[in-house]
């Protein structure tokens, strides 16, 4: 082969692998893209990074919502061994938020023990990592999340074609964590944390089709809280926005991850209970009413007590024609509760 064809050849191969790099960060972009979910991005986030640089260990320190500046270390990490007692939590007025801010590039612990004061909070909780890289995920000029990545690949084994690839690749996860917050805050109430109603229906709808087409079971949980506005009316509204966000907590604290709780409105709840009978949904509602009423509710040094009603219904699907059929139940149940004394639990019949 001559000089020139070697030339030609190894243009060609240059070529070939850049159009090969470009496919493969538009899968990538696809994959980050593909869902709004939270969880499921997440998981599809540290495994491409896993998937680029061979690493057993990965973890992500991300913020729950646009107005917290704290970012904390996400259950879904993989390969670290993690000390719970430990905050892993990086305080979003810390200097080392204001350096990966302004730097906003790679950069390995050491990096940072040189840029940062000593005893620097945000050092000693990456320190129980271990990390051999440091990402900071930048979207619209704010830092969405921390990317973590383990020794496993040294950073000086790391090519700088390697390095240009998480460059490239981190704006484009950071970009989806800004699309799921956005999508996060349009489906949840903010003072509870709970599904927003429209949600909670759109899933209900979603569910019911799916049970009655697959004949698996289906519960539905109505919540009130008993006498909720002689409460206001006797401990103040500010207390009772209090007592409504510890009742979301006790709710969501009872729930499984697939499960869905929602604020209907106002003091009612729902909880929808996918791939769950009468009897187990019995239990969960038994379990949230049992909570409630044993919390005491610390207000400004006050203790304020208070209980709540819940009516259960499960898909019958020869009654329950449409999903609002089966609202109908569980709400009528919880109307029976609060008429028999309330601080109850009632089953539809």
């Amino acid at each position: 082969m001559s000089i020139e064809d070697r030339f030609v050849e190894q243009i060609k191969a240059g070529y070939e692998k850049k159009i090969s790099d470009l496919k493969k960060l538009i899968r990538i972009s696809r994959d980050f893209n593909a869902t709004l979910e939270f969880p499921i991005l997440i998981e599809s986030i540290l495994f491409v990074f896993m998937g680029h640089l061979r690493l057993l260990q990965v973890g992500l320190f991300i913020r729950d919502q646009f107005d917290q500046g704290d970012l904390s270390l996400y259950r879904n990490y993989r390969g670290f061994q993690i000390d719970h007692r430990v905050d892993y939590t990086l305080k979003g007025k810390s200097p080392f938020m204001r350096l990966v801010q302004e730097q906003a590039c790679p950069c390995t612990l050491e990096e940072l023990t040189t840029l940062l004061p000593a005893g620097e909070d945000s050092l000693t909780v990456l320190e129980k990592l271990t990390p051999g890289l440091i990402v900071p995920l930048t979207a619209k000029n704010t830092v969405m999340g921390i990317l973590v990545l383990g020794q496993g690949t040294p950073p000086g084994l790391i090519s700088p074609e390697i390095l240009e690839q998480i460059r490239i690749i981190g704006p484009f996860a950071a970009m989806a964590i800004y699309n799921a917050l956005l999508y996060e805050m349009a489906i949840t109430d903010m003072m509870t944390k709970l599904r927003l109603r429209h949600y909670f229906l759109s899933s209900m709808n979603e569910s019911f089709e799916k049970a009655s087409r697959d004949k698996s079971s289906l519960s539905l949980l109505f919540l009130d809280i008993d006498h909720f506005k002689a409460f206001n009316d006797s401990h103040g509204h500010s207390c009772g926005d209090f007592v409504l966000i510890k009742v979301a907590d006790l709710i969501r604290g009872s729930i499984r991850r697939g499960d869905i709780a929602a604020r209907y409105g106002g003091e009612e709840f729902t909880v929808l209970l996918p791939e769950t009978d009468s009897k187990m949904a019995l239990l969960v509602a038994e379990r949230i009413r049992r909570k409630i009423s044993q919390e005491d509710f610390a207000y400004e040094g006050e203790t304020v007590k208070t209980t709540i009603s819940i009516g259960v219904a499960e898909l019958e699907t020869e009654r329950d024609f449409t999903s609002e059929s089966l609202i109908k139940r569980a709400d009528t149940a919880l109307y029976q509760a609060k008429e028999q004394g309330r601080n109850q639990v009632v089953l539809a019949q």
